[in-house]
């Protein structure tokens, strides 16, 4: 595609498992909400966060 893509949680499964990733369980739940620091703001970005 020659561009960037952001996958967050199942969408980025779909893209490891389509582009030949492994998907697998892990011992370890994680849910819930999480703090997102960004170092470098990327203008194109900002109205989706």
């Amino acid at each position: 595609m020659g561009v960037p893509i952001l996958g967050i949680c199942y969408g980025m499964q779909v893209m490891a498992e389509q582009l030949g990733g492994k998907v697998q369980s892990s011992t370890h739940r994680e849910f819930g909400y999480a703090e997102v620091k960004l170092r470098h703001p990327i203008n194109s970005l900002m109205g989706l966060i």
